[in-house]
């Protein structure tokens, strides 16, 4: 029947599928799709599929994770959520040079760069804040000749709060945190 395959094909472009990796009580990679069907080639009766990443917060997503999160759960373990930060080095990037632009200004998109700032200013120890910009730009630090793990130990309290940071406020960027958060996260 004719109708009735171009409603099946219509709701297969409608789909929105949703995944979640879990390991024991680690919840991570959630994402969701939309399908889209190709016609089949007349001498051939295959159909190509192709996904597209969309907003975590529609389709089953949500519904998916709070399954996931009772079956951590099961067992008596605390869930915990991991969420790739796409675009945090950029972000950060951009907040240390709009602060090397404007030194003075009291405004920067980031208030954890600013405090991290400030301490520095206070103490006249630029580690920390010179590891941050060397791991966000990938440019060794001064007297250095690559990003290294030392680079990587002396920024990470400070790259820990910016992402922090990013996550709670950025959730455009960081989509996959905003949907752990909206679920108790």
């Amino acid at each position: 029947n004719d109708d009735s395959d171009a409603s099946l094909e219509s709701t297969i472009q409608a789909s929105k599928l949703a995944s979640l990796r879990a390991h024991r009580n680690i919840i991570f990679g959630a994402r969701v799709y939309n399908v889209t069907t190709t016609d089949a080639d007349d001498e051939d009766d295959s159909t190509t599929t192709m996904t597209t990443p969309l907003n975590l917060m529609t389709g089953g997503c949500k519904r998916l994770l709070n399954v996931a999160l009772n079956d951590a759960a099961e067992y008596g373990e605390q869930p915990q959520a991991i969420a790739a930060l796409y675009g945090l080095c950029d972000w950060v990037s951009t907040c240390i040079h709009e602060m090397e632009r404007e030194p003075n200004a009291d405004q920067c998109s980031s208030e954890a760069l600013l405090h991290i700032i400030q301490e520095q200013e206070k103490t006249g120890d630029s580690t920390t804040y010179e590891a941050i910009k060397a791991i966000a730009t990938g440019i060794p630090r001064p007297g250095h000749s690559v990003v290294g793990v030392g680079t990587f130990r002396d920024g990470q309290k400070g790259w820990e709060t910016l992402a922090t940071e990013y996550a709670m406020t950025q959730d455009g960027l960081a989509q996959e945190a905003a949907l752990y958060r909206m679920c108790g996260g």
